[in-house]
């Protein structure tokens, strides 16, 4: 009796699943990766469009009701003002929050504003506005010119 046994290779092999175990798990950490960068920079989008809602709001607020506001006469400079605590909590939902009434779980982000008038020039005003994320390296300080 002469029995020929086939070599059968129809599978794979031990060396051959590892293989592509490895590679499977080095694009998904990739994948996983990209994401999450992709998230961080989604959230500062939204906080820089957060940012430019909160100078529209400051900026429209300022020329309707500029003889209304509290207009600092001092000699001091505004950014050195607002060196202190900012007063102001917002998110990137959009929601502005004194800081005083804020509960433990406070937005991230402060801003406050100062508003000086022109020197010689009645009716105009300079309104410094300081605002500061965590996700931001350095505080974003606009100087605009509004007036009544």
């Amino acid at each position: 009796m002469n029995l020929k046994f086939h070599n059968n290779k129809n599978g794979f092999g031990l060396v051959e699943a590892l293989v592509s175990i490895g590679i499977m798990a080095t694009l998904s950490a990739g994948i996983y990766l990209g994401i999450e960068y992709w998230f961080k920079e989604l959230d500062t989008c939204k906080a820089d469009l957060t940012l430019n809602d909160i100078h529209i709001e400051l900026v429209d607020s300022l020329s309707t009701r500029a003889q209304f506001l509290q207009v600092d006469y001092s000699s001091e400079s505004a950014e050195s003002i607002l060196g202190g605590g900012l007063p102001m909590a917002w998110n990137s939902k959009g929601d502005q929050i004194p800081v005083k009434d804020c509960n433990p779980n406070c937005p991230s982000g402060r801003y406050g504003m100062v508003v000086k008038p022109l020197t010689g020039s009645k009716g105009l005003y300079t309104m410094t506005v300081k605002v500061i994320h965590k996700s931001w390296k350095e505080p974003k300080i606009i100087s605009l010119l509004a007036g009544e």
